[in-house]
C-alpha cells in the first residue's frame, strides 16, 4: 500500500527542508515535526535545477542526497520509492512541495518483511 497523502507531504518537506529559504517543517504538539501550514505550495523545481547544476559546477552530490533522504524516508515508513534524478528535476512533474509529495505517494509500495 502506497504512503498517505499526509506521510508523503511529510517525507517531501524533510527531505526539501534545508534547501528551501525559510524551511518547510515546524514542531507540532509533542515535539513531533509537521509540514508548515505553506509548505505544499512552496515553489522548487528552480531551486533543483540549481542544486544540480552547483553539482556539476562543483562536485557536489546535493541532489543524490535529496534521493536518498527521499527513500530512506519511505523506508522509514514501510515502504520502498522509485524516483531517480530525472524524475525529481522534471519540473513538470515535480514543481513545488505538493507535487513532490504526490509523486512520492504514487510511487511507492510497501516493504514485505
Amino acid at each position: 500500500m502506497a504512503l498517505s497523502y499526509s506521510k508523503s507531504l511529510l517525507v517531501a518537506c524533510k527531505s526539501m527542508h534545508w534547501y528551501v529559504p525559510g524551511g518547510l517543517l515546524e514542531t507540532g504538539s509533542g515535539g513531533t515535526e509537521k509540514p508548515k501550514a505553506n509548505a505544499a505550495g512552496k515553489k522548487i523545481a528552480r531551486i533543483l535545477q540549481d542544486i544540480k547544476k552547483d553539482d556539476d559546477d562543483f562536485g557536489l552530490h546535493h541532489i543524490y542526497d535529496i534521493l536518498e533522504n527521499l527513500r530512506w524516508y519511505c523506508y522509514e515508513a514501510g515502504n520502498s520509492l522509485t524516483i531517480a534524478v530525472p524524475q525529481l528535476l522534471d519540473g513538470d512533474v515535480i514543481s513545488d512541495i505538493d507535487s513532490l509529495a504526490l509523486y512520492v505517494q504514487a510511487n511507492t509500495e510497501s516493504v514485505s518483511p
